[in-house]
């Protein structure tokens, strides 16, 4: 092993080189001697003798070449692997503003506007979808789909049964084996004079009780009236 150390030299560069290239390079130079010294393979067969140095330094040679063909494809996998990483493919996904109010039974003023950002890699696909949205409440996505880099805008219209409360509405992005997310907090308020979940503080209710109120008065009044 130590005794063909002396064979093995670096060519001085690494080049881009498969398996089945360097097999068949290999290959060539073994069979056909390329030097044109007449060391092929039928010339090494007929004179396998380790103590022919002619034989030997070929063998050397064959082995330091193999050697160097080696590097070129470990080195051609190598860079197959980093370009691979990094050019997979990532995006994100934003939503501007990330909230807003409405009142109930309105459509949202101003529109979501959906951002699908290419971070790198070869654009693929993306799918969006929306969840998290309150009963009856409808929307509108005028983009489903697309490839990033693009731009989808989402109009969201509470229905007359909504409840009122804080929502956090989930736009996901869906692609190239990727799922995204970014959350738009929407604030739905009750119409305005009208809180029907406190019904103790309705006009109506107001009304009803001040007249309650009045009757009793009146008749505290008859009956002071009656016992002078």
């Amino acid at each position: 092993e130590a005794e063909f150390n002396s064979y093995l030299s670096f060519d001085g560069s690494l080049a881009t080189l498969s398996a089945y290239e360097a097999a068949l390079k290999l290959a060539y130079d073994t069979t056909f001697d390329p030097s044109g010294r007449g060391l092929t393979c039928v010339w090494m067969d007929r004179n396998y003798n380790w103590r022919n140095q002619t034989f030997r330094n070929r063998v050397g040679e064959s082995l330091n070449l193999a050697v160097n063909y080696l590097a070129d494809v470990l080195y051609t996998l190598y860079m197959e692997f980093q370009s691979k990483k990094q050019t997979a493919f990532d995006f994100i996904i934003s939503v501007y503003p990330g909230n807003g109010t409405v009142r109930r039974g309105l459509s949202i003023g101003t529109q979501i506007r959906i951002e699908v950002i290419l971070l790198k890699g070869t654009s693929q696909l993306v799918n969006i979808t929306v969840s998290g949205l309150p009963p009856g409440t409808s929307y509108v996505l005028n983009l489903s789909s697309g490839t990033p880099p693009f731009t989808s805008t989402l109009n969201i219209t509470p229905g007359p049964s909504t409840p009122g409360g804080t929502y956090h509405i989930a736009v996901r992005g869906v692609g190239g084996g990727l799922n995204k997310t970014a959350t738009y907090v929407l604030t739905i308020l009750e119409p305005e004079g009208i809180l029907p979940d406190k019904p103790w503080m309705s006009m109506a209710f107001v009304l009803f009780v001040v007249f309650a109120f009045g009757v009793v008065a009146i008749a505290l009044i008859i009956v002071l009236i009656k016992h002078k």
